[in-house]
């Protein structure tokens, strides 16, 4: 900060008025976000040499415009130097708007300095538009909000996302986003998830989904392979002992992140294909096609075995379908918010829950008919879900707000509101141990714990559809 601001005085001392104060005006944008930077825990020599080379290249910048008026006249040599200037500075001009307009009209109107200075002044009310809200943002990001106590981050990984609950083997099963094919899982205790966990290892590019089979104590997870170069793989794990024992190669092409569920009735797994759009019916046993169907793409899926019957909402749709478990067909279609995040089936209470993020509500529907009940009103990206069925609780985690809503499933209040973390994943409750788990995108593995009885502290107002 400080070599910053002695090179900022010396390219100050010469000059006009405006060039001083559009320099300076650079060089509290650049201070505050390289203050940003610092705050957000990058080291101090890297927030140390990306302040210095900025003020290089806008300091350069400045002083070549300014000292050398000459140049006005040769709008095609100018031009030639603000694009060399452009692209040698990055994300400096993303704070040099104004600098970019002038370089830009000149090389078009060399020696018009009427249409200039209208440039100038449009270039630098562009730089206030834009830079200060962004800062304005980034910086309220920085501000620590208080997180809930009984809140406990157990493994910090920016890369951990799925989330699955073995009773069987009393195992807390965590995935690696990008595993590379050689960066572990994790398996916690959930008798007791301080303790450390064992590592194991799904052999896949990425592992955002993966199914268990509590019956079977199977783990099953899809490699997509080469986007479809090279035949996808079902991968099977022994989930007692974490280990690999079956990989079969499938004739589906899959095309960007699959997403899984199991029927223990037919044996087979349904295999959405974000890119593609298909939905592919695999036999678990020999990985065969059985079925598929195609959607709009990122088809999120849910399956609701009681019924038969297989969720679908295609990605960014306006609309939900139910699909008969057996053929595909279509038996029951209806309006859905138009968002990609997962859903979440309450067998108990025959509900399917939607999270509308834009919207700041979660949609309630009947099963399977798909009978839109209600919209409970909830927070601005809404995301993860999840539900303890005994105590009749919803939980409801906002990936821009980070507070986690405890809401009454049956009324709709609002019992409880605590700050969790920012740009959740996945989240799954442990009735048993009145504990749920979160996956946060550059945090980790979160765990929180909760006992009923409640008290409502608020009204959480829902709208009743007839």
């Amino acid at each position: 900060m400080t070599v910053g601001a002695l090179f900022l005085y010396w390219t100050t001392k010469h000059g006009s008025f405006s060039f001083k104060t559009r320099l300076l005006f650079q060089g509290i944008l650049l201070s505050a976000f390289s203050l940003f930077l610092f705050l957000k825990s990058i080291s101090l020599p890297n927030v140390f040499w990306f302040t210095l080379i900025v003020y290089l290249v806008i300091g350069f910048n400045f002083l070549w415009v300014q000292h050398h008026e000459p140049y006005r006249q040769h709008g095609f040599f100018r031009g030639i130097r603000g694009a060399v200037i452009v692209l040698s500075g990055g994300l400096a001009h993303v704070f040099a708007a104004a600098q970019i307009a002038g370089l830009a009209v000149e090389s078009l109107f060399p020696g018009n300095h009427k249409v200039f200075r209208k440039a100038l002044i449009s270039g630098q009310l562009i730089t206030c538009l834009i830079s200060f809200p962004l800062l304005g943002v980034l910086f309220s990001s920085t501000i620590p909000t208080p997180e809930w106590s009984q809140a406990k981050l157990l493994m910090k990984d920016p890369e951990l996302y799925d989330i699955q609950i073995d009773r069987t083997s009393n195992q807390l099963l965590v995935s690696q986003k990008l595993a590379w094919y050689k960066k572990p899982c994790h398996a916690f205790n959930l008798s007791n998830p301080m303790q450390q966990p064992r590592s194991f290892l799904i052999p896949s590019y990425e592992v955002e989904d993966f199914i268990l089979d509590a019956s079977s104590q199977k783990i099953f997870h899809i490699d997509r392979g080469g986007e479809g170069l090279y035949p996808a793989r079902l991968i099977i794990l022994d989930s007692p002992s974490l280990d690999v024992t079956k990989e079969i190669l499938i004739s589906a092409k899959i095309t960007g992140t699959p997403k899984l569920a199991y029927s223990k009735e037919s044996e087979c797994l349904f295999v959405s294909s974000e890119d593609g759009g298909w939905i592919h019916e695999i036999k678990a046993s020999d990985g065969a096609v059985v079925n598929r169907i195609h959607m709009k793409s990122n088809p999120i899926i849910c399956l609701d075995e009681t019924n038969r019957v297989l969720y679908v909402k295609p990605g960014y749709s306006s609309r939900i379908l139910a699909l008969d478990m057996y053929s595909l067909a279509i038996k029951h279609e209806t309006a859905a918010p138009g968002s990609d995040f997962r859903m979440l089936l309450s067998p108990k209470h025959e509900k399917l829950y939607i999270p509308d993020p834009t919207g700041s509500s979660i949609w309630v529907y009947s099963t399977p008919n798909l009978k839109l009940l209600r919209k409970i009103d909830s927070q601005f990206g809404v995301r993860a879900l999840a539900s303890d069925d005994h105590a009749n609780l919803l939980f409801a985690l906002s990936y821009i707000t980070g507070y986690l809503e405890i809401i009454d499933i049956e009324s709709g209040e609002l019992l409880e509101k605590h700050y969790i973390g920012k740009f959740c994943r996945k989240m799954v409750w442990d009735g048993i141990n009145h504990r749920g788990y979160i996956t946060l995108f550059k945090k980790g593995l979160v765990m929180f714990t909760h006992y009923p009885p409640f008290q409502p502290s608020n009204t959480h107002k829902y709208t009743m559809l007839y």
